[in-house]
């Protein structure tokens, strides 16, 4: 089975999530969201740049627990708008580390509450159920939302320490302020950045 190394020990991941987990590392050469540049061009599917232009890393290492989480959460929220379907998997055998409303959210999104779980593509999903994922994401080992045309608008992954996420211009200051500071990271800058760290 894949794994991801997270934090201080490997945990499994969905064997059919292909999404690579960034590298839970500070990079020197961060992007404070300050200097993200104000406006990028509007010249592709809903506004969104083709490739990684318009895709950004935050950076949660120098977080807390309750931040990291409540980062991920606004980040969903932000997206929330263009997001069509989504998934995620829920790890039963972490539930003693989890909040009871992350219990109750994790069993709105799956039917068996025991083991190592799936959702599967949730679509034309209620309120109800997308506060459940928003809730939820942050404990997942891999959960990401899509647009109809599937298009990937964000990802979370190792329980909340790795998250991704494609941000339209009119988006940027709102997303700033939704990130506690953390740092954010042109995802292609990140990618040369972990390169150059040799990571695999």
């Amino acid at each position: 089975m894949h794994q991801l190394r997270h934090r201080h020990h490997l945990i499994p991941t969905r064997k059919d999530y292909l999404y690579k987990s960034m590298p839970q590392r500070r990079l020197d050469s961060g992007l404070h969201l300050n200097e993200v540049p104000a406006a990028m061009p509007d010249d592709g599917f809903m506004g969104f740049k083709g490739r990684n232009g318009d895709q950004y890393v935050v950076d949660t290492s120098r977080l807390d627990r309750a931040s990291e989480v409540a980062v991920c959460r606004a980040t969903l929220e932000l997206i929330a708008p263009d997001v069509d379907r989504f998934q995620c998997d829920v790890p039963w055998s972490r539930e003693a580390d989890w909040p009871t409303e992350v219990s109750q959210a994790a069993s709105l999104l799956v039917p068996v509450h025991s083991g190592y779980q799936t959702s599967g593509w949730i679509q034309g999903f209620s309120d109800v159920i997308w506060r459940a994922f928003v809730a939820f994401a942050p404990y997942a080992y891999s959960a990401d939302a899509w647009t109809a045309e599937m298009k990937l608008l964000g990802e979370v992954n190792d329980e909340g320490t790795s998250l991704t996420v494609r941000v339209l211009p009119e988006q940027l200051q709102q997303f700033g302020q939704s990130v506690h500071g953390a740092d954010v990271v042109p995802l292609s800058k990140w990618r040369k950045g972990s390169r150059a760290l040799g990571s695999p």
